[in-house]
């Protein structure tokens, strides 16, 4: 997935910062994680929440029942629950039915069974251990929106920060001849 190199790096905390109480329910921690994002709560849009029936029947079916509120996040800052490709999931690996391109797939419930599948793969890549294992679920969520690629190049550099995701965006802004 294309990086776009202004909006990117802080896409992690507004994730974080929209997860429906999923994170810090039943946690006695300070609400911050290993890489100084605060995990506080906060809820999505209506728009977002009508989709919950379609993230829980992909999740169910890759296993990752878990996950919905996080997924449910992750659709809140990619599309707002309003895009037909809710997941934004057309660059991704699992798509082959439709352009990969911004926007590409045009069916909400192929953007699903693509997203949940792209999610479980950037979860698992990331070593993430359970819903409160922030420190990992931070990576899988830049990966699910920089793509595959960053995973390899953050755990060199020692894990996620908000500097390494920096650090990649401004690469691949000039590599491919992109702003910055």
């Amino acid at each position: 997935m294309k990086v776009m190199v202004t909006i990117l790096p802080l896409l992690l905390l507004i994730i974080i910062a929209s997860v429906t109480e999923i994170i810090i329910i039943g946690s006695n921690s300070d609400n911050t994680d290993n890489s100084g994002v605060n995990m506080g709560t906060s809820s999505v849009s209506a728009e977002v929440l009508a989709w919950k029936p379609e993230v829980e029947k992909y999740a169910k079916q890759f296993g990752i029942s878990q996950y919905v509120n996080l997924m449910l996040a992750l659709i809140q800052q990619e599309s707002g629950g309003t895009s037909i490709d809710v997941m934004q999931s057309s660059e991704g690996a699992f798509n082959t039915k439709y352009p990969k391109t911004p926007n590409g797939i045009a069916d909400p419930d192929y953007s699903f069974f693509c997203g949940v599948q792209e999610f479980k793969e950037a979860i698992t890549k990331a070593g993430v251990k359970n819903i409160n294992d922030t420190k990992n679920i931070s990576l899988a969520l830049q990966t699910y929106n920089f793509g595959q690629g960053f995973i390899g190049f953050a755990k060199s550099k020692g894990g996620y920060s908000l500097a390494v995701a920096q650090e990649f965006s401004n690469i691949q802004a000039k590599k491919n001849g992109w702003l910055s």
